[in-house]
């Protein structure tokens, strides 16, 4: 019985009952079903209630038990299986594709001349010799001696993922002036 058909017969009962109509016993068993409807749609809100907080509980273990990636990319090595307990080591190893990074080896006379924020043309190997802009993020600061040479970094946007990671490639520094 529904809380609000429980209180129209409550009503009905007590408008009988007031004018003799109706017995004691009667006007009871029809406030009793009023006052049982009144109960059962407060347990029902709060069943409702526990089963909101069992479900953000059950969300809150899911995001606990949920790994992340700091970077968007492809798994290129699953290093862990399925159910294994995670605590500081390596699970998966993911390749970052935009942008990709290109490693270069400098000759020393273009140390301080190649600085972060450069501009840089890279050509990839055939078949995809297009060429494309790139920027460069990080310049070693140490030149290595015996080989003359020093390494900067540079990243390429590739937004679109068509070009895939470990190509060779040329690149030329792009002069402002």
């Amino acid at each position: 019985m529904s809380r609000e058909l429980g209180e129209k017969r409550r009503q009905r009962a007590l408008n009988l009952f007031e004018r003799d109509s109706l017995s004691l016993d009667a006007r009871e068993e029809v406030e009793t079903g009023a006052t049982l409807a009144a109960l059962e749609l407060e347990q029902a809100r709060e069943n409702l209630r526990i089963a909101s907080l069992q479900l953000d509980q059950a969300v809150a273990f899911l995001e606990r038990h949920t790994i992340r990636s700091p970077i968007s990319g492809f798994v290129t090595e699953r290093l862990m299986a399925p159910g294994e307990v995670v605590d500081e080591e390596t699970m998966l190893r993911i390749a970052q594709i935009d942008p990709l990074r290109v490693e270069v080896i400098l000759p020393s006379q273009l140390f301080g001349r190649v600085r972060a924020g450069d501009r840089a043309e890279i050509v990839p190997e055939a078949p995809l010799d297009q060429a494309r802009t790139a920027e460069v993020a990080i310049v070693d600061p140490l030149i290595d001696g015996p080989s003359g040479t020093f390494g900067a970094r540079l990243l390429l946007p590739n937004p679109d993922h068509d070009l895939p990671a470990g190509l060779r490639c040329q690149v030329r520094f792009l002069d402002d002036s």
